[in-house]
């Protein structure tokens, strides 16, 4: 494309192109010291099981008829937390 000198957006190919060797440069950089990859794999795993039971806990606990409100005020305060 550079060299064609037609630099117009040629839609979201590129962009996902662009992630996925990013992606994988990273996978292959934590691969090479054994203990890197445990502890990247840790770090993905906690936000996310932490993330299942926010939710999970806030529909265990409340009431029925407030389910809906309580899930609403979660998602506001997860707005309010994110810069």
């Amino acid at each position: 494309m550079a060299l064609s000198g037609d630099l117009r957006f040629h839609g979201e190919f590129l962009y996902w192109v662009d992630r996925g060797a990013f992606l994988w440069d990273s996978f292959r950089m934590v691969s090479l010291v054994r203990i890197d990859f445990y502890v990247a794999d840790l770090g993905g795993d906690s936000p996310s099981g932490f993330a299942t039971m926010q939710s999970a806990i806030t529909m265990l606990s409340t009431p029925h008829d407030m389910r809906g409100r309580m899930m609403g005020l979660l998602s506001v305060f997860i707005g309010v937390g994110t810069p």
